[in-house]
């Protein structure tokens, strides 16, 4: 349980940079994809060896590959439906998506879920539409086309997660792995905006981008390493982090930047909570 505890506190740390962001003015995009290149570096660090070489004769390098233009399209993604549709939207799509490896895995990697546990993945679904709900807000049918697209590519990309590290990696340094995985993000990311002339490298997004990459690096390394866990099924790891991560994201901005929480908000978060120890209950 501790490297799930860790997941969820490295992945609500980027809520509270992102918010940052925006205080600061800095180029999300450009921060995003210097933030790849910095998590790369980190685990080539980690590693002390150049993660390529050994990367490319690998069962996953083309896995590895493939997530990372997940990433990169799913953050971009993200971004546009949170300027189109607003962040509710998006947080939802994305947070949601948390029962698509779930039945994934139950489905086809024979993982189990008891009744109780179930239940609590029903409560956690309920508690994060509650939590992302602001006071009077209403969505509209035809605006859930993006949102469902993020929502089928978030499941995609955390079953991804799990299949790579259940038959692909072996042995193999978590950290090669998901270098890999944010070297491709950011090749892909770089060329992009490249392509589009939106890469601004000025001293702020610089320095975001690195403050960012280090706890980005580590939020995808812990989710591994509790999938790794032989008593933990990924119809436990995945209602936890992603409702943790909404709960812990939810409180921080209460907390440090005064948003408000209607009370609906509230029995959301209650929800989440509930929900989280019935499926933990018999991990």
């Amino acid at each position: 349980m501790p490297v799930l505890i860790l997941s969820i506190l490295t992945s609500s740390l980027l809520f509270v940079i992102f918010k940052l962001f925006d205080k600061y003015k800095i180029d999300n995009l450009s921060a995003i994809i210097i933030n790849y290149l910095v998590a790369f570096l980190v685990g080539c660090t980690v590693e002390r060896s150049l993660i390529v070489d050994q990367a490319i004769g690998q069962n996953w390098f083309y896995s590895a590959l493939f997530m990372g233009a997940l990433f990169i399209s799913l953050f971009t993604l993200m971004a546009n439906i949170t300027i189109k549709e607003g962040v509710s939207i998006s947080v939802l799509a994305n947070k949601m998506s948390l029962i698509i490896p779930v039945l994934l895995a139950f489905f086809f990697l024979n993982e189990q879920i008891t009744a109780l546990q179930f239940g609590g993945v029903l409560a956690v679904l309920v508690g994060i539409v509650l939590t992302v709900l602001k006071p009077g807000q209403k969505f509209n049918l035809k605006q859930l086309k993006w949102p469902l697209v993020l929502f089928l590519g978030s499941g995609i990309l955390d079953f991804g997660l799990k299949i790579n590290q259940q038959f692909l990696l072996g042995n193999t340094s978590f950290y090669s792995f998901i270098s890999i995985v944010f070297l491709s993000a950011f090749i892909i990311g770089g060329c992009f905006a490249l392509f589009r002339n939106r890469l601004q490298l000025n001293q702020k997004n610089l320095i975001a981008g690195i403050i960012l990459g280090v706890p980005n690096f580590y939020s995808i390394y812990f989710v591994l390493s509790a999938l790794n866990i032989s008593n933990l099924d990924s119809t436990i790891v995945f209602p936890i982090n992603n409702s943790g991560i909404l709960v812990v994201s939810t409180v921080l901005g209460f907390t440090l930047f005064k948003e408000n929480l209607s009370l609906k908000n509230w029995i959301g978060i209650i929800c989440c909570v509930g929900g989280i120890f019935l499926v933990a209950l018999y991990a």
